[in-house]
């Protein structure tokens, strides 16, 4: 009989960079409860969660192989990296006004400021998560008018306005 909550307490995960011209791997980041959340050429996030409300996101340099802790609270769905900008959902009470915008609430971190920007709230669950950003778009999943979760994008610079109502539907 196997007492997964105890293996679960007294699990450690690594995570290893392999540099292929030297042939020599390196431990990024070793805890309980982590993985890579997105990775680009200069960064890999890292998020580690406790629990669903205590998360904390890590953003490991590439380049210089120094990591830094970010972010720390209740974030939902993934962390998409675009460019130097590290967009989230969060429940921070920060510039909302209702219950009910908690779990839809937008931000972006850059990664050069070291700051976090509040981009807006999806009304009625019209988006439920960012997935990519690539080109001047940002590739979501939202709530379609019946409720039924779809596949859309939404140009990059009405995304960071907060101006959600300007998605596209890609399949019908």
């Amino acid at each position: 009989n196997i007492d997964f909550d105890y293996v679960a307490d007294h699990t450690f995960y690594r995570i290893y960079s392999y540099d292929i011209s030297s042939g020599t791997e390196s431990i990024l980041y070793e805890g309980q409860n982590i993985y890579v959340e997105e990775i680009n050429e200069e960064y890999a996030i890292i998020r580690e969660a406790m629990n669903e409300e205590n998360v904390r996101i890590y953003v490991f340099n590439l380049l210089n192989q120094e990591k830094e802790l970010i972010i720390e609270g209740r974030i939902y769905g993934n962390c998409i990296i675009d460019g130097d900008k590290l967009v989230y959902l969060s429940s921070s009470t920060d510039n909302i006004e209702t219950e009910a915008e908690l779990s839809h609430s937008f931000y972006y971190f850059d990664l050069i400021s070291k700051e976090s920007f509040y981009i807006g709230v999806a009304e009625d669950d019209v988006i439920a998560i960012a997935e990519l950003f690539l080109g001047d778009y940002a590739y979501i999943s939202y709530d379609d008018e019946i409720g039924d979760c779809r596949p859309g994008c939404i140009p990059k610079e009405d995304f960071y306005k907060g101006d959600f109502d300007k998605v596209i539907q890609l399949l019908n």
